[in-house]
């Protein structure tokens, strides 16, 4: 499969455990990132995956890269469609 967008391209990373919680719409908050796109800026579409690239979530950063990273409370991205609905 061809990709259009190589990860990190577009991507926040979630840890394991909240895969589920992220597929059935829910929001992606600072705490649970494990990984984003260093080119990432605020109010961005973004893809939210899994450790594997597995596509989650679509929805929109409320931080820049660096900031998603270091911040421990809040809202990194507001899931528009978790894969559920996808």
């Amino acid at each position: 499969m061809k990709r259009i967008l190589r990860p990190p391209r577009h991507r926040v990373k979630v840890v394991k455990g909240v895969e589920k919680f992220i597929e059935r719409g829910g929001d992606v908050f600072a705490k649970h990132v494990a990984g984003v796109d260093p080119e990432l800026r605020p109010e961005e579409e973004v893809l939210v995956v899994d450790a594997r690239d597995r596509l989650l979530a679509v929805g929109r950063s409320f931080f820049n890269a660096r900031e998603m990273l270091s911040f421990r409370v809040g809202i990194a991205v507001k899931v528009r469609h978790g894969a559920e609905r996808l």
